[in-house]
């Protein structure tokens, strides 16, 4: 039953009880009681007035709560992407790669502050394996280091930014060294195959000193007889 429905009905009765509308139910204001009944043209204009200043009212607050929780979540965000401070992250990690400089970027261009930054570092780092760097190094052996500094520089040398972090990730274990290590040992036995002319043919004592740089010629583990014996060959050529 409607608001309006419910005058008529206590109009009707109250007309029953009296046989006229003597005077104004208390319930009902004085503003809308006119010549003894109820002002059913001014109750619907109030009705719908007051609709519109609810709904109004509504949207405000709405958005003041937007406006309050925007504010809120910027309080904290850094002048620009480079102004992030960085969490507190385990030493297998290399933090300067692309992919972090695309979260700083990621999260300045979104309005997302210092915690919000930190928190998607530690989603990454948690979702990731997680490795015993002493241990890894216990099953490379004593020179761990070494081979370590070794696949290091050489992927530094051969690789792009883009590849760096991948092969990065995988020198963090002792099978990652391996696999590193295979690969160069691949490239550098398809090298010393060549014709001796490709390697040493032509080349002076400056540049064959340059080739005694190489891991090749002076590593342990990576020492390659056939090119150290090219060198040395060389070498006895020219002083002949």
């Amino acid at each position: 039953m409607s608001e309006q429905d419910s005058l008529i009905n206590a109009e009707q009765e109250t007309k029953d009880e009296v046989g006229e509308v003597a005077e104004r139910p208390e319930w009902l204001p004085e503003k809308f009681w006119n010549d003894g009944k109820p002002d059913y043209e001014n109750l619907s204009k109030s009705y719908v007035e007051a609709e519109k200043a609810i709904h109004t009212k509504k949207e405000e607050l709405s958005t003041q709560i937007k406006t309050e929780i925007e504010e809120e979540r910027k309080k904290g965000l850094p002048e620009s992407p480079d102004n992030y401070t960085l969490p507190e992250i385990p030493d297998t990690y290399n933090t300067d790669t692309p992919l972090m400089e695309g979260w700083k970027k990621y999260c300045h261009s979104n309005g997302l502050n210092q915690d919000a930054f930190n928190a998607g570092i530690d989603l990454f780092i948690n979702s990731q394996p997680q490795y015993d760097l002493e241990a890894e190094k216990k099953k490379l052996g004593e020179n761990a280091n070494q081979r370590i500094e070794a696949v290091s520089l050489w992927v530094n040398k051969h690789f792009g930014e883009q590849e760096k972090p991948v092969l990065e990730m995988m020198c963090s274990t002792s099978n990652g060294v391996e696999t590193v290590e295979k690969i160069m040992n691949m490239l550098q036995n398809s090298m010393s195959q060549a014709p001796e002319s490709s390697i040493v043919a032509g080349k002076d004592r400056k540049d064959l000193e340059a080739m005694m740089k190489d891991i090749r010629y002076w590593h342990p583990t990576h020492r390659d007889d056939n090119y150290v014996t090219q060198i040395n060959n060389a070498f006895e050529k020219l002083y002949k």
